[in-house]
């Protein structure tokens, strides 16, 4: 199972800068607003689609 405490370290190998960047406040977000899990990682996904081009 995965841990949080090498979640940044996963991030980082997987080139994935904007889930690392943006993953606690759209977390806090998907909490606040009670997002499925596939809607926060789609709104991840989009935000890491949105800086790469």
């Amino acid at each position: 199972m995965a841990n949080i405490a090498s979640l940044l370290v996963l991030l980082k190998e997987l080139k994935l800068a904007s889930f690392a960047k943006y993953w606690e406040g759209l977390a806090q977000e998907a909490l606040d607003e009670q997002w499925i899990p596939p809607t926060y990682l789609a709104a991840l996904c989009e935000q890491e689609a949105a800086e790469r081009h």
